[in-house]
């Protein structure tokens, strides 16, 4: 019992220090899941107030300096304060996600002292790069504290509703303040650029409005009467700043102005400061749920300590009793036991005459001592009763000696006779299996031989089916090519005529081209005649005709040119008309020889459509013959299976036969074993 009692205590102890632990867990996670959301609100404000420097095309001013510093001390002091909290989380889950959240931390550290030296001179000489590289910096470090946030609310322990229900309200919470955020970038955006939505960005509007009103319905429904009083006023004023009265009107007039096309009517600086105030209401949610988390987790881990506490004390006193418990046993219960136990052990050794302890007791272990005592007396008695049963026993055995030896002797006579019969039978039944066997084997692998070579011819059939019907197939194609010759012969004649057709008016075309020439040279030869009159007449006139005198030896001149042309073009459309006329006659023999094509054209697709139609018959008769020698293959196949099964089979019969002789030896063996025994007994 007091070792029950202190297992009981020491595990209450356990499950008391268990306890303990898993509530100082709970408090670490939810004071890291706290810094962990501020570092993310702060590299946030940070990024923003960056990107919209870098926008701006004048230096950074000494008031927007001011606050980009604070920004920048901010998330430094937040990353400080981080790595104090999640550095002492010995959990595999969160621990993985800090290497890249330290990378990440590095990249954006490294980087900063670029932002604000591009930040203090105007935007035409700063890096076109530079507001790219912050963005996607800290894109990627929002994106590593995002994962060690979802790995530090994955590992918190959900024992309490209470703890379970304020990690939901801050995931809500911060969940429609990322949808906050989305929606109100691509208005602010519109409202900077001076222009309204497209057809695609009014859809992506109403889509990121359904996720931001989906979100904050999560948060709606986790609201409750019996939340802190902190957590209500956080709720309310995050509502009322974001979802009713002149916030809720103003997204309505902006939505519609940029779904219209019309000016929103106010300015992004405006805009941009009351969106700021309007979210950081959804942080304070946030923050207020998680302030409440750390409260209830500091509540349950003082009970905790205080059950711990407790549970030490009474396994204090449980050891107490124990202990005290313990020695009155060992002194009432164990040492007279222990005596008792050194009595039986020396009663059943068979001395007879030890004394039996504490038989004057009125307890159990007087009760014992009496039932000892009667074993002691019994020992005495079943002495007494042993030595009559030798004698008895020595006579008995004397009598079933004899009645054995005749039982084995009749035994043995009859068994002798059936074990050789059965040991011949067992031997002929082998050799019969054996040569079963062997018949099977032989007729199996014969089977074998001829369903390869069956195979083989199957194989062969199927080549030659194959190869002729390429061959048909190639026929019928050179059908096709004869075909297409004869046709393009035909059309290659109606061609040829036609330019004989050409030449010959081409022939008479030069005849007539001749009579012109010779028309010119006569016209040539009169204006030579008369320019030779004229220049009689200008000799004649004297001093008044030499310019005409001139002019006619010009036209003298040019009659002579002309007449030399006229010659020569006469010459070349004589040659043309001989050339023309060898042409009508190449012409006529080229025709002739194409009409011949024609003719053999039209012969050769005749007997390749004759080859084509033995090809096809060759083909069937080849199908038929390759059919005929797969059923022959499977025919052989299945003599080769049933030869196989019949050497299975007597392979079966050849086992059980030597089994039936080594059964036989055996049964032999174990007769005489048994009449061995028998006569032995």
């Amino acid at each position: 019992m007091s070792a029950l009692l202190l297992v009981a205590r020491a595990t209450t102890l356990l499950e008391a220090r268990e306890e303990t632990l898993r509530s100082q867990q709970v408090v670490a996670l939810s004071q890291a899941s706290r810094a962990l959301l501020r570092s993310i609100v702060a590299t946030r404000t940070e990024r923003g107030t960056a990107l919209r420097l870098l926008a701006d095309e004048n230096p950074i001013s000494e008031a927007d300096n001011t606050a980009f510093q604070s920004d920048h001390r901010a998330r430094i002091d937040g990353e400080t304060a981080l790595w104090a909290l999640v550095g002492t989380l010995d959990m595999p889950a969160v621990q993985v996600t800090l290497e890249p959240l330290r990378r990440a931390q590095e990249a954006l550290a490294a980087l900063w002292p670029q932002v604000e030296a591009a930040a203090a001179v105007p935007k035409t000489q700063r890096n076109a790069t530079i507001r790219q590289n912050v963005e996607a910096v800290s894109a990627a470090l929002l994106q590593a504290l995002a994962a060690t946030n979802k790995a530090v609310d994955t590992v918190l322990p959900r024992q309490d509703a209470a703890v379970e229900r304020y990690l939901e309200i801050k995931r809500a919470a911060w969940a429609t303040r990322i949808a906050f955020g989305i929606s109100w970038v691509r208005i602010e955006t519109a409202v900077a650029a001076g222009t309204g939505w497209s057809q695609a960005e009014i859809v992506a509007a109403a889509e990121e409005r359904a996720r931001l009103f989906a979100a904050w319905s999560e948060v709606v429904d986790a609201i409750g009467a019996d939340l802190p009083d902190t957590i209500r006023l956080a709720f309310q004023e995050a509502r009322a700043r974001n979802f009713e009265g002149e916030a809720a009107a103003r997204r309505v007039v902006l939505t519609e102005a940029l779904s219209a096309g019309r000016p929103p009517g106010i300015g992004v600086k405006a805009l941009r400061a009351g969106n700021i105030a309007d979210g950081a209401a959804l942080v304070d949610l946030a923050n207020a749920a998680l302030d409440a988390m750390i409260q209830r987790a500091e509540a349950l881990a003082a009970a905790t300590q205080r059950s711990l506490l407790l549970a030490l004390l009474l396994l204090a006193g449980s050891l107490v009793l124990a202990i005290g418990g313990t020695g009155i046993v060992f002194r009432r219960v164990i040492r007279p036991i222990q005596t008792m136990i050194q009595a039986m052990r020396a009663l059943a050794a068979g001395d007879a005459t030890v004394a039996i302890p504490a038989q004057n007791r009125r307890d159990e272990i007087g009760a014992i001592a009496a039932a000892v005592q009667v074993f002691k007396d019994n020992l005495i008695r079943t002495r007494a009763l042993e030595a009559e049963a030798d004698a008895a026993r020595l006579a008995a055995e004397a009598q079933r000696r004899s009645a054995t030896d005749a039982l084995a002797q009749g035994f043995e006579q009859a068994v002798s006779g059936i074990v050789a019969q059965v040991s011949g039978s067992a031997a002929e039944l082998q050799t019969t299996a054996w040569q079963m066997t062997t018949t099977a084997q032989q007729t199996a692998s014969q089977s074998n031989a001829v369903a390869a070579a069956a195979e083989e011819a199957s194989a062969g059939v199927r080549t030659v089916a194959a190869a002729v019907e390429e061959l048909g197939t190639s026929v019928q194609e050179i059908g096709r090519q004869v075909q297409g010759s004869s046709e393009l012969a035909r059309i290659a004649v109606g061609e040829a005529d036609q330019t004989a057709t050409l030449v010959a008016a081409l022939n008479g075309a030069a005849a007539r081209v001749g009579a012109v020439i010779e028309l010119i040279a006569g016209i040539a030869a009169q204006t030579n005649l008369l320019a030779l009159n004229a220049t009689i007449e200008a000799a004649r006139a004297g001093e008044a005709g030499r310019g005409f005198a001139v002019v006619a030896t010009e036209v003298k001149a040019l009659a002579a040119q002309t007449g030399q042309a006229t010659e020569e073009i006469g010459r070349q459309i004589g040659e043309i008309r001989s050339v023309t006329g060898q042409a009508v006659d190449a012409i006529g023999t080229i025709t002739g020889r194409i009409g011949e094509i024609s003719a053999v054209a039209a012969a050769i697709a005749a007997a390749v459509e004759q080859q084509g139609a033995a090809t096809q018959e060759i083909v069937r008769n080849i199908t038929q013959a390759n059919a005929g020698t797969q059923e022959v293959t499977g025919n052989i196949t299945g003599v080769a299976n049933a030869a196989d099964q019949t050497g299975r089979a007597a392979d079966h019969v050849l086992t059980a036969a030597t089994a039936l002789s080594r059964q036989s030896e055996q049964l032999a063996a174990e007769v005489d074993r048994f009449l061995a025994s028998v006569r032995a007994a």
